[in-house]
């Protein structure tokens, strides 16, 4: 039996299993070298990154803010506490029902019509509160920009006093429109002039003041420059328009015949 041929396999698998051992160290530097950057640099790099950008979102936001102070401060607090007042005029923080049926029955008296009857609608006395959540047109705001009461008239007089109150009526500062409004028409043979009966709806608008502020970082808004008007005319007049003056006939020679 010859021995040395049964020791070359053995010499050779060991050449091998040497030569893979020397590659073993490399390869195992590499791969912990792969693992340490998947889970230890790359997660940390990542939060590198995230702080920069939070960072700059930070100074964006120091700048805003102190941008909004320095507006703040340039601001005048008795020229705010005047459109303030306005603002109240035109949208109140309270339906103000009493204060709406004066400014009704001054505008009537004023016009020269006759005001024959008013009605409230169902709630319009009830407070903010409990005409929230009613499902009454008082107290909804569906289809509507804020909340608003309803006061039903019925008025007589000739036409041309009913329109000097509509022009009227539309000038007051309140923030007001006329709906379902009809008209009907009667005149007797002792009277010239037609008398004109008619019923509408008046919608009157308020807003609750807002119980939350905005975020410190909102941006302030500047009044218009139709805003600002319509503040200068309620400041200047109490009216958002001035009201029409009727029509005066000249050069007549009986002051008190008809039109």
């Amino acid at each position: 039996m010859n021995l040395s041929s049964i020791t070359l396999p053995k010499i050779a698998n060991e050449e091998e299993i040497s030569k893979w051992m020397g590659l073993a160290a490399p390869g195992g530097a590499i791969l912990i070298s792969v693992i340490i950057i998947v889970f230890i640099i790359w997660p940390k790099f990542t939060q590198i990154l995230q702080l920069r950008s939070e960072n700059e979102q930070l100074t964006k936001r120091v700048e805003s803010l102190d941008s909004k102070v320095e507006t703040l401060a340039s601001l005048d607090s008795r020229g705010l506490d005047i459109k303030l007042g306005i603002a109240e005029q035109l949208l109140p923080s309270d339906k103000g029902v009493f204060t709406l049926i004066t400014q009704i029955e001054n505008t009537s008296r004023a016009s020269g019509v006759l005001l024959n009857k008013i009605d409230l609608a169902p709630g319009s006395l009830k407070d903010a509160g409990a005409t929230k959540g009613a499902g009454s047109s008082t107290g909804s705001t569906q289809g509507d920009l804020a909340p608003k009461i309803q006061i039903r008239i019925l008025l007589t007089g000739d036409y041309r006093s009913f329109e000097q109150f509509l022009k009227n009526i539309f000038s007051v500062s309140r923030v007001m429109a006329v709906k379902d409004l009809s008209l009907s028409s009667s005149a007797s043979s002792s009277e010239q002039t037609t008398q004109v009966r008619a019923s509408m709806t008046i919608d009157a608008y308020w807003q609750p003041l807002p119980k939350e502020l905005n975020s410190i970082e909102s941006q302030i808004e500047d009044l218009t420059s139709e805003e600002s008007a319509t503040l200068d005319q309620v400041l200047s007049t109490g009216f958002i328009a001035p009201p029409a003056i009727p029509p005066v006939p000249k050069g007549k020679t009986d002051l008190f015949s008809q039109y």
